[in-house]
């Protein structure tokens, strides 16, 4: 397989690119201005004011109405060219030469000749890590389904994409450097205001699904966590719209006359790192809840040797709570699906220990459960040790082992959809293979599902959503200082 070149020495050569086709483009400059139909340049006075040794006139001409005077750059600093046409009429602009000898016009980070390069190579560079994240993800979850890491993964391909589509749009209509700043920061404001009334909907729907959880199963914090992340998004998409109205616009230390104010620059670089931010988590929540709900309707290989159904609360009558029947179900139909398909039998591994209120294990009553439906005594193997899913894992896997002998045993566990994938993450982090099939259950479970994954996502990944973040600070804060250096220069 032919290694795929590194992201590193992509945008190196993307950046040399650059920086030869703009100072080979850059050198020269054209400033613009219509004229009076009938103009000849010999009507026109052009000269040079402030400075000659900056730029030279290197060409006049009037095309379409159009007055265009090319400019070459001598040396750093600047220079403005004055046109006066006839009484009461005239042109009047400023080049900008900076090192080494590039002209922009108008403003210090002005009209760039071949300033388009930046967008279309950013849009380049996007695509291929694009491609690259497509590429880790697909190959990454064939192997493993469950691991944060396809989260971020996911994740960060949502979040890169609208960036990349702005980059693109920027490079069609590209004219000055500064504007293209301007859309860089502007990229965030937009994002958000487009998902703006589904955050909104979602942080609602958040809200009531817990509240109605906290009714059905009690106020455990585990069972908080949705109202929490849906006050959370609330606060955070509607507080910037609060920074907008009245930090940026309504304090004394900001002239909106002065739009070179540096505090408005300061106030703005706030703004967009927290629209970016949110935009960024909002991208990581999707990305979650899409991989919950594919490792919920996953089937696995019907080439399994054992089934393990994770245990949970049973009934004071030694009966399974709807919770555990479906459980044990799901693992049955998957045994007659497999039957079907390849013909091989299966091993049922019910998991569970004996909790303080239950009058037997659950890995037991799962087990008196299967024989019922008429699975034979040897085709079951009882692990009763377990008091959560870690140890339902680590038990099963040692009795499994005892049970096949040699070879590596294939196999799937059953357990509530919404459960599936936080599951498959504990049974990989003991290094067991293993594929899950889920069981419905009522919706109000999943939200709390997402949101706990969101979190662990956000806690097992947390070096590299910090470094996101950074990233995220530094350059905004870059850009609102380059933005305010071309206002006050």
């Amino acid at each position: 397989m032919k290694k795929r070149p590194s992201l590193w020495l992509i945008e190196r050569i993307l950046l040399v690119i650059c920086a030869a086709f703009i100072m080979f483009f850059g050198r020269t400059g054209v400033m613009e201005t219509s004229v009076p139909a009938g103009t000849k340049l010999e009507d026109l006075d052009i000269r040079l004011i402030q400075s000659e040794e900056h730029v030279a006139i290197t060409d006049t001409v009037i095309e379409d109405n159009r007055l265009k005077i090319t400019l070459k750059a001598l040396s750093v600093g600047k220079a403005s060219v004055e046109v006066d046409i006839h009484e009461g009429y005239g042109y009047l602009n400023t080049a900008y030469v900076h090192f080494p000898k590039i002209i922009m016009i108008n403003t210090y980070l002005g009209q760039l000749r071949g300033g388009w390069i930046l967008p279309v190579s950013q849009s380049l560079f996007l695509a291929y890590v694009i491609y690259i994240l497509i590429r880790k993800y697909r190959e990454k979850t064939a192997v493993n389904l469950f691991d944060y890491d396809n989260i971020l993964t996911l994740g960060t391909i949502i979040f890169t994409v609208p960036i990349m589509i702005g980059q693109i749009w920027s490079a069609i209509r590209f004219s000055a450097l500064d504007n293209y700043l301007e859309d860089i920061m502007s990229a965030a404001s937009s994002f958000s205001f487009i998902i703006l009334p589904l955050a909104l909907v979602s942080s609602v729907l958040v809200t009531l699904s817990n509240i109605q959880l906290m009714k059905k199963e009690g106020r455990r914090l585990t069972n908080m966590l949705g109202c929490a992340l849906g006050v959370a998004l609330i606060i955070g998409t509607i507080g910037v719209y609060f920074i907008d109205e009245y930090l940026m616009w309504n304090q004394t230390s900001i002239d909106v006359h002065n739009q070179g104010g540096a505090t408005l620059y300061i106030v703005m670089a706030l703004r967009n790192i927290i629209l970016t931010s949110i935009s960024y988590l909002e991208c990581i929540l999707l990305a979650t809840i899409i991989l919950a709900i594919k490792a919920a309707r996953s089937i696995p290989d019907f080439d399994r040797d054992y089934i393990m159904i994770l245990g949970c609360q049973i009934s004071d009558d030694e009966s399974l709570t709807p919770l555990l029947k479906g459980r044990a179900d799901r693992a049955l139909e998957f045994a007659r699906m497999q039957k079907q398909a390849s013909g091989r039998d299966i091993v049922f591994v019910p998991s569970g220990g004996q909790g303080d209120d239950e009058i037997m294990a659950e890995g037991q009553a799962v087990g008196n459960y299967l024989m019922s439906q008429g699975i034979e005594p040897d085709h079951i193997i009882v692990e009763d040790r377990s008091v959560n899913t870690d140890e339902n894992f680590r038990y099963s896997r040692e009795l499994i082992r005892q049970h096949h002998g040699e070879g590596e045993p294939k196999i799937a566990f059953s357990t509530t959809n919404y459960h599936v994938f936080r599951s498959g993450i504990l049974a990989y982090r003991q290094n067991v293979p293993v594929q899950g099939i889920g069981s419905p259950t009522r919706s109000y479970f999943w939200i709390n599902a997402f949101v706990r994954e969101f979190i662990a996502t956000l806690y097992y990944e947390r070096k590299t959503h910090l470094t996101i973040r950074l990233i995220i600070i530094i350059v905004m804060t870059v850009i609102s200082h380059l933005q305010y250096l071309s206002n006050v220069l």
